[in-house]
């Protein structure tokens, strides 16, 4: 089943959400990813710095949305520098331990997630 990625009024859509659609295409290629992200279903925020962005995950599916545009089943918050530190594989825990990346809504919605955001 092929995922697909979409963004939102691309011509809008600030840093943070085009740097996540490039983001999932290559992480989308992997199979196993691809089979995980199927799974997800809701809405999750992801702030980096003064950059908002929902990530709406349906029937395998991936739309960026700037902004907060509808309630979340967790977010993330930290900044670009500490989240992309978490995706590019340097570790998930340690920066919410420091508080330098937080963690709102249910913590637990974003077990599901990992797979799918964090590099190997």
């Amino acid at each position: 089943m092929e995922q697909i990625v979409t963004v939102i009024n691309p011509e809008n859509m600030n840093l943070l959400g085009l740097l996540m659609k490039g983001f999932f295409e290559n992480r989308l290629q992997d199979e196993t990813v691809a089979r995980k992200a199927s799974e997800l279903h809701g809405a999750y925020h992801v702030t980096a710095g003064k950059m908002d962005v929902t990530l709406l995950f349906d029937k395998g599916n991936i739309t960026i949305e700037r902004g907060r545009s509808r309630p979340p089943l967790a977010s993330i918050k930290g900044s670009m520098d500490a989240l992309l530190g978490m995706i590019t594989g340097k570790g998930y825990i340690w920066p919410v331990l420091t508080f330098k990346v937080r963690i709102g809504g249910n913590p637990l919605a974003l077990l599901p997630l990992l797979p799918v955001m964090i590099a190997d």
